[in-house]
């Protein structure tokens, strides 16, 4: 049964190779998925989701980052509005990763 909405959620996951905001496809996904209303989670792991800007990230294929960034430049309002919203959503997240941290 196809529903109008959608009940599902994102799940980023961070790891100790690389932060969320080294990569511009995991940045842009996690802002498309936001701006479109799903819910995006950090999942608990030992590795820090990082920090920075998107402006910085990079993709593996040449081709995909010069779309994401016509997109993000274009449409979604920037580099700015695009780590204003990431920043957000993981700032909550950040605080319950420093505890797991320390103890």
């Amino acid at each position: 049964r196809w529903l109008p909405f959608y009940r599902g959620r994102m799940v980023a996951v961070p790891n100790t190779e690389d932060d969320l905001y080294s990569r511009l496809w995991c940045v842009y996904e996690m802002f498309v998925a936001m701006d479109r209303g799903v819910p995006v989670q950090l999942a608990r792991t030992m590795a820090s989701a990082g920090q920075g800007s998107c402006r910085e990230a990079k993709c593996s294929s040449p081709v995909d980052e010069v779309q994401i960034r016509e997109e993000i430049q274009q449409a979604c309002g920037g580099y700015i509005t695009v780590d204003r919203a990431v920043s957000r959503m993981l700032r909550p997240q950040w605080a319950s990763w420093f505890r797991i941290k320390m103890f």
